[in-house]
């Protein structure tokens, strides 16, 4: 069985801490990724936005190498893995995150 994704993007963001539903800390980059064909609509290619969420021996790789900043096209390697909560004790949800397990810089911004 397999559970990878793989993505190549643009970070809209440098990547940046946040405290998890746990109160636990974790690294979040959004990868911009713009598709290869055109909106019939509008003549204009999409963009989809992709939050993903950074390990913790791979957050602080990332910090401390200086070259992860916003417009850099970075590849990743991930797996979604299965999220849940509970609003007011009584509706429970459920999504998927993408959890990198490996991020390679290709380029920096502009380039």
């Amino acid at each position: 069985m397999l559970n990878q994704v793989i993505l190549v993007g643009r970070l809209i963001a440098i990547p940046m801490a946040e405290l998890d539903q746990f109160r636990n800390t974790r690294v979040s980059i959004t990868v911009a990724i713009q598709r290869p064909f055109e909106s019939s609509k509008k003549g204009v290619y999409e963009t989809d936005f992709i939050k993903c969420f950074l390990l913790d021996g791979l957050s602080k790789d990332i910090e401390a190498l200086g070259y992860f900043t916003k417009g850099a096209t970075v590849g990743i390697k991930a797996r979604l893995v299965e999220a849940h909560y509970m609003i007011d004790g009584k509706t429970a949800l459920s999504y998927s995150e993408v959890v990198v397990e490996k991020i390679t810089f290709i380029s920096k911004g502009g380039e």
